[in-house]
Parts: C-alpha cells; sequence; structure tokens
C-alpha cells in the first residue's frame, strides 16, 4: 500500500490515472493457462469421474473471469476518470480550518445535474510490531451537495 500523497505539491490525483495493465496482464495469463487446462483434453485417473477434472478445471477458470471483469472495470475506470484532479483551497488545509476544493469532471455542464461529494481525511500510521506496512486510519468523513458551474473541460464542481 502506498503512502500519503503530498498534498503541498499541488492538484491531487485518483488511483484511476494509470492504465491498468498490471491487472490485464494477470488476466490474461490466469486465462491462458485456465485455456490450456481445457484444451489439453486432459483425463482423470481411473477411478475417478470426468465431471470432477472438468469441475476442477472450472473452479481454476472462476477467478480467471474475476480477472477479466476487474480488468474491463478497471479500465472503463481510466477512461472515465484518469484526468480529474482535485484542487484544494486553501493549500494545504490546516487542522481545524475551512476545507474546500475545485474537482472538473468530464460531464457537459448541465444545471439539472445534481453533484453529492464526500471528503474523507484518511491519517496513515507505520504499522505496530513486526509488519513493515503503511495503515490507513479514517479520521473524518464529511457529505454534503457540491455546487455546479460550467468549467473548461466539462463540469467544475466547488465544495
Amino acid at each position: 500500500m502506498q503512502g500519503p500523497p503530498d498534498i503541498a505539491s499541488g492538484p491531487l490525483r485518483g488511483s484511476s490515472h494509470r492504465f491498468p495493465l498490471f491487472g490485464w496482464l494477470m488476466a490474461l495469463v490466469w486465462v491462458a493457462v485456465a485455456a490450456g487446462l481445457f484444451a489439453a483434453d486432459l483425463r482423470p485417473s481411473r477411478g475417478v469421474a470426468p465431471w470432477i477434472a472438468w469441475g476442477a478445471a472450472g473452479l481454476f477458470a472462476l477467478p480467471g473471469l474475476f480477472f477479466l471483469w476487474s480488468g474491463i472495470h478497471s479500465t472503463l475506470r481510466f477512461f472515465r476518470y484518469r484526468s480529474l484532479e482535485l484542487i484544494l483551497d486553501p493549500l494545504p488545509a490546516r487542522t481545524g480550518g475551512p476545507l474546500s476544493g475545485t474537482l472538473e469532471v468530464p460531464i457537459q455542464y448541465d444545471p439539472a445535474h445534481s453533484f453529492r461529494a464526500r471528503l474523507t481525511a484518511t491519517e496513515y500510521k507505520q504499522a505496530q510490531g513486526g509488519s513493515r506496512g503503511i495503515l490507513p486510519h479514517l479520521m473524518v468523513q464529511e457529505e454534503g451537495e457540491a455546487q455546479a458551474t460550467p468549467g473548461p473541460r466539462g463540469t467544475q464542481l466547488r465544495f
């Protein structure tokens, strides 16, 4: 797991700004192995019913289908959200101070659209004990209506 982003360096980008290449490679390798099991026409050992061999190969194929679904879902998220940047005002926010920001979404502005915003403050701490990981801790979560205005690349949301 990654540590917290450096908010003092400017706009914050979401987790969908990179193409999910690893997910697709994992899906393709897994599906290729599962397809190889089906194509090899393996015969079960003596005394083992054929449906058991097909069932085992089918169980191996299920994670492959999940990996394919995950790859498609991640790719759709990438093409929809890759250009989103959150600009915080003031930068950086201060404890106990006001928090506001702007997010521009690639949706044509329509005054009839309504947008809900959820702001989440997460603190990242070093794990205690033998683990070296960084653990997230939810500090604050607020929800409200975002104010929509026309933006240069779509709809600009202020909260």
